[in-house]
């Protein structure tokens, strides 16, 4: 068993992910071996081939590739074994993986609804739920969230006092998620006062792996100095956005790799880390997200 730390990253065969990958391998404040996880283990090969010739015996650092889709537990519990064989433990882990649709007309909305909440949601909590018991002292983990996942994209008061409540647990969490669905089905999700207009989805699904994190993050052993942050990578060109964007994936990837290096005893904890490192708050105004939305490039 290696006495090496290890970071695993969701989704990191390209894009984001696979920067923040390489973001780790570059850094001189981790010292520690790296998982790409992806759903294709040849993409995964792949992208381990590529950081290999780039990042070869730096710092004595290994590049693992498990094949895991995060709505799969099996394949979950494939990488948990391989966790505990080869580490013992977990330190960094990162949940990038996520479905993204900006044309929400490609599929009926309750299908779609159903598809990136159990990914984006269900999965990322699925992948908290059965590696938590491997965070050692010390560990970091960061949801990634974005602009989408502002609170204010809710309309409905009650739902967003409900998502911000200090008691808010898993299963109220989970119960706010099936009823949006429900609404989503029923064809209320406007009236009701959950998100719309383009990726009304994902703001959705992302609103409530913000929701996660909080509650996550209120529930750590503090006195093992594990920290839970999710950030906002910003508008990045990637296969997701089609291109678009005025970011690149390592320039995205700055603000997630901030909470994975959030030094022993210091902050930030439980936070919202924006695409430039500071810290926004959840409940930012919505005339303020609107603007940001607006200086994007077509």
């Amino acid at each position: 068993m290696s006495s090496s730390k290890v970071a695993v990253v969701t989704g990191s065969n390209r894009g984001i992910g696979f920067a923040v990958i390489e973001g780790l391998l570059k850094s001189n404040e981790y010292q520690g071996d790296v998982v790409i996880c992806c759903r294709n283990i040849d993409q995964g090969r792949e992208a381990a081939r590529k950081l290999e010739l780039k990042y070869s015996n730096r710092h004595g650092k290994k590049i693992h590739i498990q094949q895991v889709s995060i709505t799969d537990s099996d394949t979950i519990a494939s990488l948990k074994e391989f966790l505990l064989k080869e580490y013992g433990g977990l330190d960094i882990l990162v949940n990038n993986a996520a479905v993204v649709y900006v044309d929400e007309s490609v599929a009926p909305l309750t299908s779609l609804a159903t598809e990136v909440i159990n990914t984006n949601y269900y999965g990322t909590a699925q992948v908290c739920d059965r590696l938590w018991s491997l965070l050692r002292p010390g560990a970091r983990i960061v949801n990634v969230s974005s602009v989408n996942g502002m609170l204010n994209w809710i309309e409905n008061e009650e739902i967003k006092r409900k998502l911000t409540c200090c008691d808010l647990s898993r299963k109220d969490l989970d119960c706010l998620v099936e009823e949006y669905l429900k609404d989503v089905k029923d064809g209320k999700h406007k009236e009701k006062g959950w998100p719309t207009g383009m990726m009304s989805v994902t703001k959705a699904s992302k609103v409530f792996v913000t929701a996660l994190t909080n509650i996550l993050s209120r529930n750590v052993d503090t006195s093992q100095d594990i920290i839970i942050n999710c950030a906002h990578p910003g508008f990045v060109r990637t296969d997701a956005s089609g291109g678009r964007g005025f970011l690149d994936p390592h320039e995205g990837a700055t603000s997630i790799l901030k909470g994975c290096l959030v030094p022993p005893g210091e902050e930030p904890r439980g936070k919202f880390i924006w695409n430039d490192c500071s810290i926004v708050p959840w409940d930012m105004d919505r005339e303020k997200i609107q603007a940001i939305l607006d200086s994007y490039p077509e």
